[in-house]
């Protein structure tokens, strides 16, 4: 598989046009040795949970390799698994498709679906436009910025056997890296630097008193505010050894559950926690990263990839004035009040406006 760095593909679709693909390799997303937390916890009274690290590929029957393609001018993240001649899985995203093999190693594409709508108030209506722009100019003298992110699922993440969740999430990563592509001074790349993996309901500490019923539903949701408290909590403070910060620059919380406040005003394509990455104030080291808690809804990895690139781009951009001083009026994959099947997985003007003002702003300092 090492010799295929590029790689044409078509696609028939039925009564549409058919799509072709000039597919690139890229590197470091994530490998056969990405690190993969198990967390263990049997619910007794001092609910200690404890971990135990694997590489992804003893989760797999003798994967040899992990090989990850994108086209951004289709929208199209491809991620192979190799288990060696005559054995190869092939799933990914076009756009808004999803692209998956059966069984018989046949393929269908199933359109991205969400799972409720949002309300449409005069912001969705007026910020519903979207510019686009090729490539991304973002006017920093660094040539490159990888993000590494640990990814924390929650119980209702890992339903189905882990090889399956894994690799439905690293095919979902490989589309979130996709989406960064045309950025330039500095690019900016997404490496997923481990993933944690819930073995029980009770090993997801991250996520304890997080969870609670709609009054008078069955169904359930994620408290914002105590995930984000939780987060940091088990993450981010001076205790927290498991994960020491040089592994991760941003740790993205997984579930597949809505995500509320106290008044049930609820996100249902994520959330993040407003801060930044690289905040080079008067006090930081020049590359001193500041770790960070974001949370996201996922409908079981099938699609919604957009929402974890607006999380990272809030994360790079968004604070360094004030609290929600940039993107929310943005058009595109930042604006908050498009639903994400009405956006064109593009990049706004005015994100890149917004972006490049943000990192000129760290040249200044």
């Amino acid at each position: 598989m090492e010799k295929y760095n590029q790689w044409p593909l078509a696609i028939e679709i039925r009564n549409e046009p058919s799509i072709y693909l000039n597919l690139h390799k890229v590197d470091n997303i994530a490998t056969k040795n990405t690190p993969i937390y198990f967390g263990n916890n049997n619910g007794t009274v001092d609910c200690t949970t404890t971990y135990e690290k694997f590489r992804i590929d003893t989760i797999f029957d003798n994967l040899r390799e992990v090989v990850m393609f994108q086209d951004y001018d289709n929208k199209a993240a491809i991620t192979i698994f190799w288990h060696g001649e005559n054995n190869v899985i092939l799933e990914g995203f076009i756009g808004n498709y999803i692209l998956r093999q059966t069984e018989d190693k046949n393929y269908f594409l199933l359109k991205v679906t969400y799972p409720i709508d949002e309300f449409e108030n005069d912001e969705y209506k007026k910020y519903k436009k979207n510019d686009r722009f090729a490539k991304h100019n973002l006017s920093s003298p660094e040539e490159e910025i990888i993000v590494k992110v640990l990814v924390a699922l929650d119980w209702t993440s890992a339903q189905q056997e882990v090889a399956q969740v894994v690799s439905s999430l690293l095919v979902y990563y490989n589309a979130v890296n996709m989406l960064f592509q045309p950025f330039t001074s500095p690019k900016i790349k997404v490496a997923v630097s481990g993933i944690i993996y819930p073995n029980t309901e009770f090993s997801t500490p991250y996520f304890s008193n997080s969870k609670t019923q709609f009054p008078g539903y069955d169904e359930t949701y994620i408290k914002l505010n105590s995930a984000n408290e939780n987060f940091r909590k088990h993450f981010l403070n001076e205790e927290a050894k498991v994960f020491p910060n040089s592994l991760f620059d941003v740790i993205i919380g997984m579930t597949g559950q809505p995500i509320c406040d106290a008044d049930y005003n609820c996100q249902y394509y994520g959330v993040s926690d407003q801060s930044v990455i690289y905040n080079r104030g008067k006090n930081a080291e020049k590359n001193d990263p500041i770790p960070i808690v974001g949370v996201v809804r996922h409908p079981s990895f099938q699609g919604n990839y957009a929402v974890v690139a607006r999380e990272i781009a809030h994360i790079l951009g968004s604070s360094y004035n004030t609290r929600w001083y940039a993107f929310n009026n943005c058009n595109g994959i930042m604006n908050k009040f498009v639903r994400p099947d009405n956006w064109p997985l593009d990049w706004s003007a005015c994100n890149i406006d917004d972006m490049s003002l943000y990192f000129r702003y760290l040249i200044s300092l």
